[in-house]
């Protein structure tokens, strides 16, 4: 617990003698402060109250301390994180050196349409039959899944792909070759 000023640290060893608690120059300093450290939540309170370079030390200071196991550091500032998000709490921005209002995250595909980046990942892991095409011009590729091939093989002309029926080979051209 680094102090800064005299006077600061003056206040605090005032404080803890109130509270019946050792120096912080005492041997024990430690033990007691975990002693009051009421279960996970608590914890996790104090080390998101602690400075972020200083909250690995604070954590390995008092874990062994405590009065229940502890979870590792990462956990409790993944459950702070997930509960400041809940809250919408404002975020630091670290360059600026200010507060910012909430911007909940935003999943996007390259299109930027989330609702069909969702539609088209659920189809993806719940179809039964993939198709997957070759230009036979210009060599790109796309799949296609579906309930069933005749499905995927549905979307695929759906998007513009055609079967080479001049040839009859069996070989697809993609929309974007004549």
């Amino acid at each position: 617990m680094p102090v800064s000023r005299p006077t600061e640290k003056h206040f605090c060893e005032k404080l803890l003698r109130r509270f019946g608690l050792p120096s912080m120059d005492r041997q024990g300093f430690m033990e007691a402060i975990a002693q009051l450290v009421d279960g996970h939540d608590h914890f996790r309170e104090l080390l998101t109250g602690c400075e972020p370079d200083q909250r690995h030390e604070m954590y390995e200071a008092l874990r062994p301390h405590l009065r229940f196991e502890p979870k590792p550091l990462d956990v409790y500032l993944s459950e702070a994180g997930a509960i400041a998000e809940r809250m919408q709490l404002p975020t630091w921005n670290d360059a600026e050196k200010k507060f910012e209002e909430f911007h909940p995250a935003v999943i996007a595909g390259p299109e930027g349409d989330v609702v069909q980046l969702v539609t088209t990942t659920i189809e993806e892991l719940t179809a039964k039959g993939h198709l997957n095409l070759v230009c036979r011009k210009c060599t790109k590729t796309a799949s296609f899944p579906g309930a069933t091939v005749a499905d995927a093989i549905q979307r695929a002309r759906h998007a513009g792909w055609t079967y080479d029926e001049l040839k009859g080979d069996g070989r697809e051209i993609c929309p974007e070759c004549p």
